[in-house]
């Protein structure tokens, strides 16, 4: 209370700015977050987050800034459509991670809010290129995999998470772009199954938890 809008939003903005990557692998990239407690940023190695930054450049109409972030992440989208977008790690070391859900999360907040402010229908089709892709790798039932190890060039099919929400906003919006079936019917399909491992009827709300099946 007491904070004007106007001057959230310089302040959100100057946080914003400080986050670049400035070196490495991952220059011109924005770090995820801030460690407050020992005053560093966080190491590089979720590229998602920056599509975030892009809406809200784009939402702040800051549209120079959006669109040289939207390059970097072109730069990164895979030949397949999607995005290494994050690591993990296990006992053998990184692993770099080609996973839809994000890759979903980074089409829609970067490219299809670039699209919308633009109108250049190369974000359209990068989105599309993503949204094909997921469609081609879902699984039978219509739900997406956690991600594919790139490393060791094998889906991990050990588990779903909630977080795979995010695929739904993208067909959702592209089919709102596009009017094309197949997007709508991958939506319908997706959600469908989503709300079958996820929603809990009795308690009004989504489970957070693993699911297995």
């Amino acid at each position: 209370t007491g904070v004007s809008l106007a001057h959230a939003s310089r302040l959100w903005m100057s946080f914003i700015q400080k986050s670049v990557i400035s070196s490495g692998d991952f220059r011109d990239n924005y770090y995820a977050g801030y460690i407050a407690e020992n005053k560093v940023w966080c190491l590089p190695s979720w590229i998602w987050t920056n599509a975030a930054i892009v809406r809200s450049y784009c939402l702040l109409g800051n549209l120079a800034e959006a669109v040289a972030l939207g390059e970097v992440l072109a730069s990164r989208q895979q030949d397949c459509g999607g995005w290494i977008v994050r690591f993990d790690y296990d006992k053998q070391g990184a692993i770099p991670m080609l996973a839809p859900n994000d890759s979903a999360y980074i089409a829609n907040n970067a490219f299809l809010t670039l699209y919308e402010t633009t109108k250049d229908d190369r974000y359209l089709d990068i989105a599309r290129r993503c949204a094909d892709w997921i469609i081609q790798t879902s699984r039978p039932d219509g739900m997406v995999y956690v991600g594919y190890n790139m490393r060791d060039r094998q889906w991990d099919k050990g588990c779903v998470i909630v977080d795979v929400g995010f695929t739904g906003g993208l067909f959702a919006r592209l089919y709102n772009f596009t009017h094309e079936e197949k997007y709508l019917e991958f939506l319908r399909r997706f959600i469908g199954r989503y709300m079958d491992l996820f929603f809990m009827p009795k308690n009004h709300g989504f489970c957070t938890s693993i699911d297995k099946k």
